[in-house]
């Protein structure tokens, strides 16, 4: 899950891979900057999104993914596409957390 441009405009991109076979969305999204969650509860994986500063979620994407292992490595990303041009990228974090959820509702909290 990943906040800024894509192929069209800025967008909160979710993905998920198996086999090297990944399904893509990437609905425009009106700032480079965003809150993004992920989720695990058992096998379901949500992601949520939400502008910096709001206090309500909204689910971006919902995967059943019976195929992943209990643990998992988990961390945080950033990378540019394209070129040659020389830009530099910039990339800001300003926290993660990591905690636990029994339940999908756990996630909004």
């Amino acid at each position: 899950m990943v906040v800024g441009f894509d192929e069209n405009d800025l967008s909160v991109e979710t993905k998920t891979t198996v086999d090297g076979r990944s399904t893509y969305v990437g609905p425009s999204w009106g700032s480079g900057d965003a809150e993004l969650r992920i989720c695990r509860v058992g096998a379901t994986f949500a992601t949520y999104k939400r502008p910096v500063g709001s206090s309500t979620w909204q689910e971006a994407e919902r995967w059943e993914r019976l195929d992943l292992p209990e643990v998992l490595q988990v961390g945080l990303n950033a990378y540019a596409i394209g070129g040659a041009d020389g830009t530099d990228l910039t990339v800001t974090f300003e926290g993660a957390t990591f905690a636990p959820a029994a339940t999908l509702a756990d996630c909004l909290r």
